[in-house]
């Protein structure tokens, strides 16, 4: 049992619950930043005394952890996985970009100023903050690494909802090495970047409000091929929510990536190979998913990813795809049978 003190930001999200999960099973002390009572207590009634939790209404806000550290001056680690993820925004600035950047600023003066036990903060970013252009990856001759920065402008986040999200993932985490570079703080950071996380949710939603990533296989299982075997784009390169969580916690036991970028990824997977795996794992959605070309997908289509500085520290053995997507639809299964009680 370590007894340390983690914060984790947005632990009512979906690689959150997972970190927590793994953390507390580790013998880990957690506090939670939640925007509501009732998303606390969910994990409450989980893990009794070993979960504490703490409302932040507005990321966006710049002194907005403050009263976290002044609450908890013992925090040990700072896992920071609160920004935003969607589209569906009608103001890319407002809705994405600052409430990311703000958030990430927030937390480092947060636990510069309050957090004199911090050791290490460890940020959640992303391959968005990497890639601006999805056609580069099924460029047989790139190779991604930890050193790729995404291009993107501010002006073109401002302007358009997918570019914002880039954006707002590329500028929060340009700010966290800012701040490293200017304010010099008593802790390291490493960044964390990883593609498409899927995987099981274990965090406080329904059927109705799926993150992302289960909601792209919930829509392949409840297709209909009879009226449409057109397959939607999916980034093709993907990583399970559990591996995702262990790369995050296994960061807090090596020095080796200290105030150094984290990129982890399983590997590549377009949607044909969702679905050729769905129809393998789970056979009984042969009939109604968009059927494409079986077998079509090969490695050898898509960019190289060198993620070996990280698996040099973390030695994460992933999880198979088979395992990551079976999983995901079993839990769908469960939702749904919620939904109906």
């Amino acid at each position: 049992m370590t007894g340390e003190k983690v914060l984790v930001t947005g632990a009512s999200g979906f690689v959150a619950a997972h970190i927590i999960k793994q953390l507390i099973e580790l013998g880990y002390q957690v506090i939670g930043t939640v925007r509501s009572d009732a998303k606390g207590e969910f994990y409450t009634k989980q893990y009794g005394t070993q979960f504490v939790y703490e409302i932040v209404k507005d990321i966006s806000v710049l002194n907005a952890f403050d009263h976290v550290f002044q609450n908890h001056p013992d925090i040990d680690y700072v896992l920071h996985t609160a920004s935003p993820f969607t589209f569906k925004v009608e103001d890319p600035e407002r809705d994405l970009i600052i409430p990311a950047i703000n958030g990430t600023v927030s937390v480092l003066h947060g636990a510069k100023k309050f957090g004199s036990n911090v050791k290490k903060v460890v940020i959640t970013s992303s391959f968005a903050a990497m890639s601006q252009t999805p056609s580069r990856l099924n460029d047989p001759t790139k190779t991604y690494s930890a050193a790729d920065w995404n291009p993107v402008t501010l002006e073109e986040g401002k302007n358009h909802p997918q570019l914002g999200y880039l954006a707002s993932k590329t500028f929060a985490e340009r700010a966290a090495w800012d701040f490293l570079a200017k304010e010099t703080p008593n802790f390291t950071i490493t960044t964390i970047q990883v593609p498409m996380v899927f995987g099981p949710p274990i965090n406080d939603i329904g059927i109705s409000n799926l993150n992302t990533s289960t909601e792209i296989l919930y829509k392949l299982i409840k297709s209909d091929r009879s009226k449409s075997d057109k397959l939607p784009f999916v980034l093709p390169i993907y990583i399970d929510v559990r591996d995702t969580a262990r790369a995050h916690i296994r960061v807090l036991a090596t020095s080796g990536l200290d105030n150094k970028r984290s990129f982890n990824l399983a590997g590549p997977a377009d949607v044909q190979r969702l679905i050729d795996v769905i129809r393998k794992v789970r056979p009984e959605y042969d009939a109604t998913l968009p059927y494409g070309t079986p077998g079509s997908f090969s490695v050898d289509k898509f960019a190289k990813f060198d993620i070996s500085e990280s698996q040099k520290y973390l030695k994460i053995d992933y999880l198979p795809l088979e395992t990551t997507v079976a999983d995901t639809i079993d839990r769908i299964k469960e939702l749904e049978k919620t939904a109906k009680m």
